[in-house]
């Protein structure tokens, strides 16, 4: 073993200190510097949520940590009058919510409802297959207009972790299923009827 010097080490180990004491010094934890440095970084990356209204019926009975959790999957829009919210037979991959203002709704060609505050849009075609699924009907906006929009990816992470709001979502599109059955129903009846009858010839009774 070779013979160590007492006082080499005790040198190096005072250097080591030394050194030890001086980075802690330079890099030691400043909190007003941390601040102003770090604030900025973490406000881009996580902006203020929008806040839903739990008055409406879709989000009834949510306690305000869930609405700020579901404010993050949607993108808030304004529009203005005479805008297009999309026509029948385009694709959709959207799911609307509507704040605020009124969208007219148009089957067909036909007026068919004016959706206001709270009225939800775009979930029955997600619903029924993957991307590309055409829209059911046309929405045109009547007035200045607010609408909460999320693309196809969070409306299914809305669903899959929201079971309240997912619920009732599902309960609406089913409605607006049956009903869109019983107009397929309805126009497939006035053809018929609107069509030549196919002449029956009966023979005369002796």
């Amino acid at each position: 073993m070779y013979a160590t010097d007492p006082t080499s080490v005790r040198q190096i180990r005072q250097g080591d200190l030394i050194e030890a004491g001086e980075h802690h010094r330079a890099h030691r934890w400043d909190p007003a510097r941390a601040r102003r440095r770090r604030l900025p970084t973490l406000w881009r990356r996580t902006p203020k949520p929008t806040v839903l209204d739990g008055s409406l019926e879709l989000f009834a009975g949510l306690d305000r940590r869930t609405l700020d959790k579901l404010s993050r999957r949607f993108l808030i829009v304004d529009l203005a009058e005479g805008e297009s919210l999309g026509r029948q037979g385009e694709t959709v991959s959207e799911f609307t919510i509507v704040l605020d203002g009124r969208i007219g709704v148009t089957l067909d060609g036909v007026p068919l409802a004016i959706f206001d505050r709270g009225s939800q849009f775009g979930a029955l075609p997600l619903l029924d297959g993957g991307p590309g699924r055409f829209r059911h009907a046309s929405f045109d906006v009547l007035e200045p207009t607010r609408v909460a929009i999320a693309d196809r990816v969070q409306f299914f992470e809305i669903l899959h972790r929201h079971s309240l709001v997912g619920q009732r979502i599902r309960r609406v599109a089913e409605q607006r299923r049956a009903y869109l059955r019983d107009h397929a129903d309805a126009k497939a009846l006035a053809a018929d009827l609107d069509a030549e009858p196919f002449p029956v010839h009966i023979p005369q009774t002796v």
